[in-house]
């Protein structure tokens, strides 16, 4: 009797890690599958859904973007979106002098977080970059340009439609340059590698 509970509780057992495998197996399957859709879905649409991201990225910025190369892929970054932009520059509207010059943006964001009244982004990495704030002799700055909640009127004409939601902003190879002709001072620095959350 106590064979055939032994026996019935080993077919039992090995029945259930059948089932698991086959789950798991079905689960990777899919998984795969979805991955081959979307990188096809992207490669065959990629002008448009770039096209998309940079109008939502000029609705969260107040100043002018330039982009000069940008890619959208799948397979690194799934689920999330991953996004990567080179030859980057942010201006202010008045000036036009570059706040932000970066070689390479990457971000990864999720298709759902891009649709929201917020635009939320899970992860920023800027590489080879020059940010460059300053503040002429009447007091005008440029560091409206990613403040969408400034709205003195002599810096910004114009509100952010859509706030940004950042989760972690990676910096490697940075020059951060500040100036204030008011008060006559210039800071500079630079950060080779940096991981803020």
């Amino acid at each position: 009797m106590q064979l055939k509970k032994i026996l019935n509780l080993e077919f039992i057992s090995k029945k259930i890690w059948r089932r698991v495998i086959r789950t798991i197996c079905v689960l990777i399957g899919l998984y795969i599958l979805l991955l081959a859709a979307l990188s096809i879905y992207i490669s065959s649409s990629q002008e448009r859904l770039i096209g998309f991201l940079q109008s939502k990225l000029k609705e969260t910025i107040l100043g002018k973007l330039k982009i000069n190369k940008a890619e959208l892929t799948v397979w690194q970054t799934f689920p999330k979106l991953g996004i990567s932009l080179k030859d980057v520059t942010i201006s202010d509207s008045f000036y036009h002098k570059p706040f932000l010059h970066a070689g390479e943006i990457t971000a990864r964001a999720g298709f759902l977080d891009l649709m929201g009244s917020k635009l939320t982004i899970s992860s920023v990495k800027i590489k080879d970059a020059v940010i460059h704030s300053f503040t002429d002799v009447k007091g005008y700055s440029n560091n409206y340009v990613l403040s969408p909640n400034n709205n003195n009127d002599h810096k910004a004409t114009e509100k952010s439609k859509k706030p940004v939601i950042l989760r972690n902003l990676e910096l490697n190879n940075v020059a951060i340059i500040i100036e204030d002709a008011q008060k006559n001072k210039r800071y500079q620095a630079r950060v080779d590698d940096a991981d803020i959350d």
